[in-house]
């Protein structure tokens, strides 16, 4: 499943006429952790990025965490997760999150 979340990233900016930078593609572990990881790494090698699209809600929330610690999110960085979790509310400024309805999908 998240390779064809990948696959339809890389399709949305190829039909945009956006180029695929694979350096801003990351993968790792569905966790609060990765995404507080990937983001500070992001920042160390002062990498440029206004949106962060992650595969799950989890990896969202860290790396939201992590922005906040760093720079003004709301007015700078897009955050997006996938599954819609309850605990998305819980943080400031809420994630943007796809609604998954598990039990539709085969």
């Amino acid at each position: 499943m998240f390779e064809e979340r990948l696959r339809g990233y890389i399709a949305a900016l190829e039909d945009n006429n956006i180029e695929v930078d694979k350096k801003l593609i990351i993968k790792g572990k569905f966790s609060k952790e990765f995404g507080s990881t990937f983001i500070s790494n992001l920042i160390k090698k002062k990498i440029k990025f206004d949106a962060v699209s992650a595969v799950e809600d989890f990896t969202a929330i860290g790396a939201l965490l992590e922005l906040n610690n760093n720079i003004n999110v709301s007015e700078k960085v897009g955050v997006i997760g996938f599954a819609n979790e309850p605990f998305g509310e819980l943080v400031s400024p809420q994630i943007s999150t796809i609604n998954q309805k598990s039990d539709f999908i085969k």
